[in-house]
């Protein structure tokens, strides 16, 4: 028993693509979260707490972005002088 291919079979009709976002959720849908939430004080304060870590770790990464891993002038002390075989021809 023999299969035969046929071009139809593996291509099928052109589809749709899939939507490249999810739809916003309403203000009125965000409200009746808000409302579910039972200890409010504490959601907030876990929020600021979480928007502060991250803003205080992405100040530590600039500054740590910031510091050089190997200074100028000990760049400059190993280029300076050249070594004696460059200076002979």
């Amino acid at each position: 028993m023999t299969h035969q291919l046929r071009v139809s079979d593996t291509f099928g009709p052109p589809t749709a693509p899939p939507p490249c976002h999810a739809p916003t959720p309403s203000p009125l849908t965000l409200l009746v979260q808000w409302e579910k939430v039972d200890n409010k004080p504490a959601f907030i304060v876990y929020s600021v707490a979480a928007f502060s870590a991250i803003w205080l770790s992405s100040t530590v990464v600039n500054a740590l972005n910031g510091l050089p891993l190997v200074s100028a002038a000990a760049l400059f002390r190993k280029a300076w002088p050249p070594p004696s075989s460059l200076l002979t021809a």
